[in-house]
């Protein structure tokens, strides 16, 4: 199961690896252009499946759009194997103002098996910059520090402009 999978970048590669992979997103929009056989649109808070449903549950660069404290759980209910994640971290995108979760309370909950954090740069600026996040459907910043209009104006106001990024497996068996 991808969780939060959105139009399908991390879909597309697990269909390399099987063919039964599920994807679930809250955007019908999304939804639609993801690859999976199966789709089903709900909240990440709240999987509407039984639990051991799946034997994985992964998840890359969602789970900071919603309450990731209920949607790990949740993850981990449905998953009989375990959980796969990449999940942006407090120091991603600093001067925004985005509301990333702290990597130390991700773990806390998660006790995961194997963790690391990596800082992944975004390789363009500018207008490229706001056209990626459009394109992802990821270009909400409920905090408003920064409105789109202002980063194009001024992209030095952004003093990161990559990613700290939280990778975790957890394996259930």
């Amino acid at each position: 199961m991808d969780v939060g999978a959105g139009v399908g970048l991390l879909t597309e590669r697990l269909l390399e690896l099987t063919p039964s992979v599920s994807a679930c997103d809250i955007s019908f929009k999304s939804l639609k252009e993801n690859p999976a056989p199966r789709k089903v649109l709900c909240n990440a808070e709240r999987l509407p499946f039984k639990s051991g449903s799946f034997d994985w549950s992964v998840s890359s660069f969602a789970l900071h759009w919603c309450d990731w404290k209920r949607a790990l759980p949740e993850m981990e209910r449905v998953s009989r194997e375990g959980l796969l994640l990449a999940l942006p971290v407090k120091g991603s995108l600093e001067g925004i103002g985005f509301p990333f979760p702290p990597p130390e309370g991700v773990l806390k909950l998660l006790k995961p098996n194997r963790y690391w954090v990596e800082d992944l740069e975004i390789p363009f600026r500018g207008r490229d910059f706001l056209l990626f996040f459009k394109r992802t459907g990821t270009g909400k910043n409920p905090n408003k520090l920064l409105s789109a209009f202002e980063i194009l104006k001024n992209p030095d106001r952004v003093s990161f402009y990559g990613f700290k990024v939280l990778f975790a497996v957890k394996f259930l068996k």
